[in-house]
C-alpha cells in the first residue's frame, strides 16, 4: 500500500496508455507472472520424491474429466447447455459475483463458422474454448510422457486418448498445434524411456492419427486449418494484427 503512489507516479513513463486502475494491473499480472511465481516455488519447495507422481496422476484424473464433460457436450450440445443454465445456473454467477452478465444467458454455448456453415466448440466446465484447449495441453503433456516411458495404466491410456479427442472437439489450431510440439518433445532421448520406446510410442501415435484424421474431417476442423490464412478466416487476421500491434507496442515503449 505504502508503494502504491510511486507506482502510480511512474507507469505514465513506463507505458503510457496502459490501464490505469490497479485492479486491472494486478489481474494482468496474476496471469502473465503468478503462474511463472508459482512454478518457481514449487521447483524449489521440498515437496517429496513421490508429490510429482502424485500430482501428475491428479492432473491427469481432472483433465479425464473436464474432457469428457467436453466430448458429452459436443454430442449433446442443448444437454450440456440445460445443464449449465439451468442446473448449475452458472449465467446468475458471472452476473452476481463477477458482475459480468453473458451477452445470451439462455444459451453458452460456443459457435464458430467454417465455410460459411455454424459448428459447436466446446468449452466444458471452463465455458471458454480457449481456456479449455490450452489448459488440455497440461493433462495431455503429463499423460503422454507416462505413456512414452510405458508407466501408463489403461485408465492413463484412456485419459490420454480422451484429452486428446476433447482437444480435437475445441477446434482451436494453436492448441493443437502445441500438442503436437509435446508429443514430438516425447520423442526425444531422454532418461527413463526404455530400449525401442520409439518405435511403441511410433504405433501409438499412428493409433491416434486413426481416431484424429476422421475426427477432424466429422467435426470441420481440417475445413478450420484449410481456411487458415485465406479471407475467410477472420480469427487468424485478428491475431496476426494483435501481434503486429503487440510489437510495435513494446518498440515504441520498451519498459
Amino acid at each position: 500500500a505504502a508503494a502504491t503512489p510511486g507506482f502510480k507516479f511512474i507507469k505514465p513513463e513506463i507505458a503510457p496508455g496502459a490501464p490505469s486502475a490497479t485492479s486491472l494491473r494486478l489481474l494482468g499480472f496474476r496471469e502473465t507472472a503468478g503462474f511463472a511465481i508459482a512454478l518457481f516455488g514449487a521447483r524449489h519447495a521440498p515437496l517429496g520424491p513421490g508429490f510429482a507422481r502424485r500430482a501428475g496422476s491428479a492432473l491427469i484424473a481432472v483433465g479425464a474429466i473436464v474432457a469428457a464433460a467436453g466430448v458429452y457436450e459436443a454430442i449433446n450440445a442443448s444437454g450440456w447447455n440445460q445443464f449449465v443454465v439451468q442446473t448449475i445456473h452458472y449465467p446468475q454467477y458471472e452476473e452476481v459475483v463477477l458482475n459480468t452478465p453473458l451477452v445470451n444467458p439462455s444459451n453458452i454455448t460456443i459457435y464458430g463458422t467454417v465455410g460459411g456453415g455454424q459448428i459447436v466448440r466446446i468449452g466444458s466446465v471452463f465455458v471458454d474454448t480457449l481456456v479449455l484447449s490450452w489448459w488440455l495441453v497440461l493433462p495431455f503433456a503429463v499423460a503422454f510422457e507416462r505413456v512414452v516411458r510405458r508407466t501408463a495404466t489403461p485408465p492413463v491410456c484412456v485419459a490420454t486418448i480422451l484429452i486428446g479427442a476433447a482437444l480435437l472437439l475445441t477446434q482451436t489450431r494453436s492448441s493443437i498445434l502445441a500438442a503436437v510440439i509435446v508429443a514430438v518433445l516425447a520423442l526425444q532421448p531422454a532418461a527413463g524411456r526404455r530400449r525401442h520406446w520409439r518405435t511403441q510410442v511410433a504405433l501409438i501415435l499412428a493409433g491416434l492419427a486413426l481416431l484424429a484424421i476422421p475426427t477432424a474431417f466429422a467435426t470441420h476442423l481440417a475445413n478450420r486449418v484449410a481456411a487458415t490464412g485465406t479471407a475467410a478466416d477472420n480469427s487468424s487476421a485478428g491475431h496476426l494484427s494483435g501481434l503486429s500491434a503487440g510489437v510495435n507496442a513494446l518498440a515504441a515503449h520498451p519498459l
